[in-house]
């Protein structure tokens, strides 16, 4: 009886189908700028939200929920130290919800690592370092466990992981996460891990183009990928950190159509300058395509790209991956570019981008910001305008 309740909590969300990565298809010409830029970002006014001692002014992820009957909107916060999600009121700023998951226990996740969220007192918990997935109430009680384990790990598969950047999303009765090969080399693993919500049967899924193939991957270039799915057209629109092109198809061939996504700031990812193995390393030795965003309220998308920089300060020390600069491509909805825009340096935070209705939004809390303060959460407005 209990599994029947909790199956029906779940029915009034879930829509249809899912399918397995197959091959790489040609590219969708042009390959490269052709047109002059007709729109940019401009920069609007920054939005705070106050927070408290212990939760961390950035965080791996965050989203917004719109609810529906009430027509609040909210910003879904994940406070990383606290292992809780909190809600925000987006138009009052204000905190109005918090949900705190014990670590042990019959109620306890391990470590929160994402989530969805269906209503304020439904959502998706991940936690991918226990490689598992806790359906869970308003009030932090688990109503059920998937068990995010496949076969002989030993194996090598792929860790569940939300970020930002990777949303989750829901077709029919299966979710679909984002995942990280844990295996070398990296390219030769899954990016997506789906998972059967009723029965709780998961698979891995999500091929990585060629280019890794031909340059060597691991020790060549980051081969992280960041995907946004298109619900209305039944596609998968995926930025693989490595590749000028955006990467679309159907979950059945996720690679079957390639468009030109690339930034007038570099002609491709570049290969590291040496053999180091330090994370810190590659990201900032590299030109790196970022997240893949779409705006529906003025129907484009957002690609980010990171542009390398020289590794070392005039101290001799490792410079932070915030030091690198922004860029952000735009495309319109035949994912088409249609522009760019070079973001101000010292501002923002990489990882952190959201759209609203008022447009594009980047947290300005990178570290370097003269008006980083450690009390409150900071987005600036970007507004998408005609270039004249």
């Amino acid at each position: 009886m209990r599994g029947i309740l909790i199956y029906s909590l779940l029915c009034a969300t879930l829509l249809g189908g899912c399918g397995e990565a197959t091959t790489e298809n040609q590219a969708v010409m042009p390959d490269k700028d052709t047109v002059a830029d007709s729109v940019m970002l401009v920069e609007d006014e920054t939005i705070y939200f106050p927070i408290d001692s212990a939760t961390n002014y950035n965080t791996l992820y965050l989203t917004t929920y719109h609810d529906s009957l009430s027509g609040r909107r909210y910003l879904v916060y994940q406070a990383d130290g606290k292992n809780s999600i909190q809600f925000y009121d987006f138009d009052s700023r204000k905190l109005v919800k918090e949900i705190v998951f014990s670590k042990f226990g019959p109620h306890g996740i391990p470590r929160v690592t994402g989530f969805y969220v269906f209503n304020p007192d439904l959502l998706l918990v991940l936690s991918g370092h226990a490689r598992k997935l806790y359906l869970a109430d308003g009030r932090a009680r688990v109503l059920q466990t998937y068990s995010l384990l496949k076969g002989d790990e030993s194996a090598a598969t792929s860790m569940a992981l939300f970020t930002t950047g990777n949303e989750p999303f829901i077709v029919g009765d299966t979710l679909y996460l984002h995942a990280l090969p844990d295996r070398s080399p990296y390219y030769r693993g899954y990016h997506i891990q789906r998972i059967d919500l009723r029965t709780g049967h998961h698979e891995y899924m999500g091929r990585f183009p060629d280019i890794y193939e031909k340059l060597g991957g691991w020790h060549n270039m980051f081969t992280h990928v960041y995907k946004y799915y298109d619900k209305s057209a039944g596609r998968l629109i995926s930025s693989h950190s490595g590749s000028r092109y955006l990467y679309a198809g159907p979950l059945a061939n996720t690679l079957r159509e390639r468009y030109y996504a690339g930034s007038r700031y570099f002609d491709d990812a570049a290969p590291i300058k040496q053999d180091f193995d330090n994370t810190n390393y590659h990201y900032l030795t590299q030109n790196l395509y970022g997240q893949i965003l779409y705006d529906p309220y003025r129907q484009v998308y957002y690609r980010l790209a990171q542009l390398a920089i020289e590794p070392f300060n005039e101290h001799g020390a490792y410079r932070k991956i915030e030091d690198q600069p922004l860029t952000i491509i735009i495309l319109n909805k035949e994912l088409q570019k249609i522009g760019e825009t070079l973001l101000p340096e010292g501002k923002y935070f990489y990882r952190t981008l959201f759209v609203e209705k008022e447009g594009l939004y980047i947290a300005a809390t990178n570290y370097k910001n003269p008006q980083l303060r450690e009390d409150r959460l900071a987005f600036t407005l970007l507004k998408l305008q005609p270039k004249e």
